[in-house]
């Protein structure tokens, strides 16, 4: 068996050259505190059983503070857990010696095979925790051979250290210009989440050709420019809704459908919803094309900068909401389904037009 542990690791409180004050800095290491608001008070668990997979469970522990350097079996990486040492509370930690047991094939795995099972399973995890807006962490690294938790329990030169998504620039994607994203989770979303994890490690263990959507995933907490994520979300999002002729209108009549047989909006018709689309469309257009920057004036944005950043947030929540609706269903549309959608958008529009 084997002991892994994910640290959530808080986004911006350790870029090089900053002044943030104990005050300011406290706040951004606390905003990557795994808690639940339940009926008015928060709540921080010691630890949250996953249950998707045995012995995969989110630990709160205190800092590990003192040098651990021994700890570690290559002297050389210590400094690439230290750097996080004193930010560091929460952890997901995997003890895959019962994995056998959902996965029969898993004991006959190599190390690598093992270990990108196990990258999949962390990854779909910390996805859908931001899906539902738990997003000021981040996931730069892996330890193998013990818990943070249990680090000081750990004999030395046995632990290990493999790199995840090393971005220490990183900042949740929505919620840098919009109000998007907490530090925080409903019991709702803990119950979403647990009961969705299978489906979503079970679409990119199955699925192939999605590699857009999986970028899009793995940038809900990115360093990536606001321009280029745009650009990342739009890929995802005709990854799928699959458009043929007409770009344009086809993606936009395949997303108004979906979410309208989901009574999303509901206090918006088709039409609507539609035309909502087709302009965060265009904003994308503008941007891939060169015509219009997204922000002309990130100091002092003007009105028209503001509507385009509302087009980047109204972007990012349809992709939020259509790859929640995959997830929920535990697969991807085909092009037969979704041919279907634009035609009853198209019969739906006709009837509205008579009446």
């Amino acid at each position: 068996m084997t002991v892994y542990s994910i640290p959530l690791v808080p986004c911006l409180a350790n870029i090089p050259g900053t002044n943030f004050s104990k005050s300011e800095r406290d706040i951004l290491i606390s905003k990557a505190w795994f808690k639940i608001l339940e009926n008015g008070e928060f709540k921080i668990p010691n630890d949250v059983l996953i249950g998707t997979f045995p012995d995969m469970k989110i630990n709160f522990f205190e800092q590990p503070r003192g040098n651990i350097f021994e700890k570690f079996k290559n002297k050389s990486q210590y400094p690439h857990f230290a750097i996080y040492q004193e930010l560091i509370h929460c952890e997901i930690v995997i003890d895959d010696r019962n994995w056998n047991t959902v996965m029969p094939e898993y004991s006959s795995h190599d190390l690598r095979q093992k270990e990108r099972t196990i990258r999949l399973a962390t990854e779909t995890f910390v996805w859908l925790l931001k899906l539902r807006g738990f997003q000021y962490f981040h996931t730069p690294i892996m330890l193998r051979g013990t818990s943070i938790k249990d680090i000081w329990d750990t004999k030395n030169n046995s632990i290990e250290i493999l790199p995840l998504y090393h971005k220490p620039m990183s900042a949740p994607l929505s919620v840098s210009v919009a109000e998007f994203g907490r530090d925080y989770l409903f019991p709702e979303d803990i119950d979403w989440v647990l009961k969705n994890h299978l489906n979503l490690y079970n679409l990119f263990y199955e699925a192939k050709n999605f590699q857009a959507v999986a970028n899009a995933l793995k940038h809900l907490t990115t360093d990536v420019e606001t321009e280029v994520a745009m650009i990342t979300i739009w890929a995802a999002i005709e990854h799928i809704v699959k458009p043929t002729t007409n770009i344009r209108q086809t993606i936009s009549k395949r997303c108004a459908m979906i979410l309208y047989d989901r009574n999303i909006h509901p206090d918006m018709n088709l039409s609507d919803i539609y035309r909502e689309i087709i302009a965060f469309y265009d904003f994308r257009c503008d941007i891939v094309h060169g015509n219009k920057p997204l922000i002309k004036n990130y100091d002092k944005p003007s009105n028209k900068d503001l509507k385009r950043l509302d087009g980047f947030q109204g972007s990012f929540n349809l992709f939020r909401l259509l790859i929640m609706e995959i997830i929920e269903r535990g697969r991807f549309y085909e092009r037969e389904e979704l041919d279907l959608f634009e035609e009853k958008f198209d019969e739906l529009q006709r009837i509205s037009e008579n009446q």
